[in-house]
């Protein structure tokens, strides 16, 4: 099995328009079991590009082709692989580090 990260975030179901959240595990970064949470730095060389994956939405059972966006080796957006595919990722800027991390503390 090996190890592996896992990108942790929300979605908005394309189908029944549900947000819910997602955990997609990879093995293309340092495989140390670290979670990646929106604002976090995943890339040393930071690279500009698309994480793309398919997940099921819990509620209506519909396959949502989602794109990660990383920005300078940051993980700045969640949005649809239909969308990733029209944005120049370029115009995506960088938001603070440990954005999602921060909002998760404040909440509990």
């Amino acid at each position: 099995m090996g190890l592996f990260d896992t990108f942790r975030g929300s979605y908005k179901c394309d189908s029944c328009k549900e947000i819910f959240d997602f955990q997609e595990q990879t093995k293309d970064y340092e495989n140390l079991l670290k979670d990646f949470y929106l604002g976090d730095y995943v890339d040393k060389g930071h690279r500009n590009y698309f994480y793309d994956f398919e997940y099921e939405c819990p509620k209506c059972k519909s396959v949502n082709n989602i794109s990660i966006a990383i920005r300078r080796g940051q993980f700045v957006d969640v949005i649809s692989t239909e969308t990733a595919e029209t944005t120049n990722i370029l115009e995506l800027y960088n938001i603070k580090e440990g954005h999602q991390r921060n909002q998760n503390y404040e909440n509990k």
